[in-house]
């Protein structure tokens, strides 16, 4: 018998590529498939500035091989047609999660729902806990540093045991990609963190 699974397309940041595989896996479980990972794909474009990040934890997941990744040029518009074909398709072979047009995207449970094609691919920021809050204790092993000694070896790592650190990133280049109105937003922010004596 064969083995049903799903391929994610992994991409854009860590943060984005954490969740995306966090739910990922938890609807494989549900649906009792194997999920497979695309670290390709999504990166093989020039125009990608991220790159393939979770192999710095020990996640336990396959990385997907080349026959379902859509590479090169020609996986760009392979990957193109099947996605506008698959209309047509009675059981889909992509489920992209769906976004509104500030890309914020919502928690979605027909995500869950049974398809018999051998293999389906999902895309999606899928940025909800919801979908994996169920297996808390599995994700958390998911995410545990392969070399855990590296870092150990920090130099901030005593200043954030010492105090109750949080971590804040601006993304600065969304507020300087032609958009001048946005440019006193950010010097904004930039005082409220330096206010409350934090550096970006």
């Amino acid at each position: 018998m064969i083995k049903k699974t799903i391929t994610i397309r992994i991409s854009n940041g860590l943060g984005n590529q954490m969740f995306m595989y966090a739910s990922a896996l938890a609807i494989a479980k549900k649906m009792n498939r194997e999920l497979l990972v695309d670290n390709e794909t999504a990166f093989s474009l020039k125009k990608s500035i991220s790159e393939f990040s979770l192999d710095i934890f020990q996640i336990s997941s396959k990385i997907a091989p080349n026959q379902l990744k859509f590479n090169s040029f020609f996986g760009y518009l392979k990957r193109k047609f099947l996605i506008k074909t698959d209309f047509f398709r009675k059981e889909k072979l992509f489920y992209i999660e769906k976004k509104n047009r500030n890309k914020i995207s919502q928690y979605q449970e027909e995500l869950f729902n049974e398809n018999s094609l051998s293999n389906f691919f999902l895309e999606g920021y899928l940025e909800s806990e919801k979908y994996f809050k169920d297996i808390r204790n599995v994700i958390l092993e998911e995410f545990k540093f392969k070399n855990i000694k590296l870092f150990m070896k920090s130099k901030l790592l005593n200043d954030i045991q010492k105090h109750n650190a949080v971590a804040i990133c601006l993304r600065q280049n969304r507020f300087e990609e032609g958009k001048n109105k946005n440019s006193n937003k950010l010097n904004n922010y930039q005082q409220i963190l330096k206010t409350n004596k934090l550096t970006i």
